[in-house]
């Protein structure tokens, strides 16, 4: 691939190119912030409608959606579910598409302990453990939203890296625009 930068040719092998990630501007609370290092030219942040992470030049094609306790999804899938529903549905348009949970299969078999709920509203909540289970089965079949539970923030972020370096590497070989996207954020940011 090759672009004009102050009037000499500027190549840029496709092997070369990093991928960028987008993170969205809304998430707050112990998001995930790719570091540039081989593979990845680090991490931005820019509103999203989709999910809260995707890669530079494949927003239409790829989002993940992170989830950081129990407490936050029985949020979405009770008293917000309506909006997330919504964007679930979105999603759909998405060929590559994930819901990265920080909490394994055990945290929501004993919701709510262990969700970031303080126990003194414990109480109020209408949903058990396997209820969200029951719901997190539903948005992997009825939305094709691939599911992944893990042990925390670290393998979280770990996993979200791999699934962009895997689809980053099919989008170099497959996609001309995707190509373009990273060469011209690449040149300007050179």
């Amino acid at each position: 691939m090759s672009t004009k930068s102050n009037g000499a040719e500027l190549v840029i092998p496709k092997k070369d190119l990093q991928f960028v990630v987008k993170r969205d501007s809304r998430e707050k609370v112990g998001y995930w912030n790719f570091l540039p290092d081989e593979n990845c030219a680090g991490t931005i942040k820019e509103g999203m409608k989709t999910g809260d992470y995707t890669l530079l030049g494949a927003e239409h094609l790829l989002f993940i959606e992170r989830k950081r306790n129990t407490g936050e999804i029985s949020l979405n899938l009770g008293a917000k579910s309506k909006q997330f529903q919504a964007e679930m549905e979105r999603g759909k348009e998405f060929p590559y598409r994930f819901l990265i949970c920080e909490f394994g299969w055990d945290q929501l078999q004993v919701f709510p302990r262990d969700s970031g709920i303080p126990p003194k509203y414990w109480k109020k909540i209408q949903m058990s453990g396997p209820v969200l289970i029951t719901k997190l089965i539903d948005l992997q079949v009825f939305n094709g939203i691939h599911i992944i539970l893990t042990s925390g923030s670290v393998q979280a972020s770990k996993i979200a890296y791999s699934i962009f370096l895997k689809v980053h590497r099919y989008l170099l070989k497959e996609s001309p625009e995707y190509v373009d996207k990273l060469t011209t954020y690449r040149t300007a940011n050179s």
